[in-house]
């Protein structure tokens, strides 16, 4: 019986491989690849956002596959948007571009069109502060409701709703002020001009309580000024105009709610420039006007907080009024537009280690003057708006050079 057994299962075994043979004698080709779906195929996102496309591949015995990894991705307009071998795009600046994915000859492809979004519209202002608070809302404070009329009102603007909602009111009118978000999460509102004109008043904005009050008062009157935090948690302020352009400088002390007068003072004048934050804790002051648009320092200084005193530092290529100059993740700085004589450089860089001002190899799409400037998370800067009513906006990217 034992035997009959083992004879049985050694036939079966036969018959199995025999059949298993006889199958793969039969085999077709392996199925071929008849088309590609990109999903999405249209999306609408916003500059310097990513979005993640993937692909299907539909074979010739009606299989399906993931072959996201597998095709070659490519943009039609990279200065759009350009894309990843795993199918992640980034966008870079508006327009419209063609996302492929293809192969084995085969393509299929989608479209992706990078612009604003569009928000609701916050009170009429000019020469007012916008300053991104810890809890991710934006405070607009102030500025100019007509030509010569100053506002007490303040906005919030919230991004998850994205909708402007009036906040309290501040405890001054004001435009052309300065706006430092403190260490504290307080915003520090310094100076600017009220209905008589420029003022030394300051006060706190608190989140937490959504109020104003006031502070103490600056050493001068100053409009324009610039306000710049520092590695200590002070404020530096410099500049401004009075009745002329102003060379001292003070510090705001948020412990003590004081301002006091720094040792030394500016070696320039300045009213509509900038200051940016270092690396190495020392600020870099740039650009303004001494005398009237027309006249415009080009030398910069550096501060020190460690002594107080301000020392030359490099020439830039051409005069700036209202500039920007944004701290580039390298630790040099971009000093980008403003109002300036035709025929130089429309951007350049400070090398802080060098100690000199660079134009940048390429050049702004637009001229802008007391625009915005603002250092995005991939490194690049982007550039909004500026007088006279520009609505365009623009990025640059610090590793290639180029204005898009």
């Amino acid at each position: 019986m034992i035997m009959f057994l083992a004879l049985a299962w050694s036939c079966a075994a036969i018959f199995w491989e025999g059949q298993a043979l006889l199958n793969a004698g039969s085999a077709g080709p392996p199925p071929t690849l008849v088309s590609v779906a990109i999903n999405p195929s249209t999306v609408s996102v916003l500059p310097t956002s990513t979005k993640q496309f993937t692909a299907v591949g539909t074979y010739s015995d009606n299989s399906t596959q993931d072959i996201t990894s597998s095709v070659t991705w490519s943009s039609s307009a990279t200065l759009v948007a350009s894309i990843s071998n795993l199918g992640l795009a980034t966008a870079i600046s508006t327009g419209i571009t063609t996302i492929s994915a293809t192969l084995s000859g085969v393509q299929d492809t989608a479209t992706l069109a990078v612009s604003f979004a569009p928000a609701s519209s916050m009170s009429n202002r000019s020469l007012h502060t916008a300053t991104l608070l810890n809890n991710g809302k934006v405070l607009i404070a102030g500025g100019y409701t007509g030509p010569s009329t100053t506002t007490v009102t303040a906005e919030l603007y919230d991004p998850v709703l994205a909708a402007f909602i009036p906040t309290s009111n501040m405890t001054s009118p004001r435009a052309g002020h300065t706006a430092t978000l403190l260490n504290n999460g307080k915003v520090l509102i310094a100076g600017g001009s009220d209905s008589s004109g420029p003022t030394a008043t300051a006060e706190l904005y608190d989140p937490m309580l959504s109020t104003f009050s006031s502070t103490g008062i600056m050493t001068g009157r100053r409009l324009q000024p610039t306000a710049t935090l520092l590695n200590n948690g002070t404020v530096l302020i410099t500049g401004g105009l009075t009745d002329v352009p102003q060379n001292t400088a003070e510090i705001y002390d948020p412990v003590n709610g004081k301002f006091t007068a720094t040792i030394s003072s500016m070696t320039y004048s300045r009213w509509g420039h900038v200051g940016t934050l270092l690396n190495n804790g020392k600020v870099l002051i740039t650009g303004g006007s001494a005398i009237s648009p027309g006249s415009l320092p080009s030398p910069a200084e550096l501060y020190d907080p460690v002594s107080q005193g301000f020392t030359p530092t490099g020439t830039m290529a051409g005069f700036r009024y209202w500039p920007t100059a944004t701290r580039l993740n390298s630790g040099a700085v971009l000093i980008a537009g403003g109002n300036s004589p035709s025929g130089i450089p429309n951007a350049e860089i400070y090398d802080p280690v060098t100690e000199i001002f660079i134009p940048t190899t390429g050049s702004m799409t637009t001229n802008r003057i007391n625009h915005t400037a603002t250092l995005l998370n991939n490194g690049q800067v982007l550039l909004n708006g500026g007088l006279p009513g520009n609505a365009t906006a623009e990025i640059y990217d610090p590793l290639s050079g180029i204005w898009a």
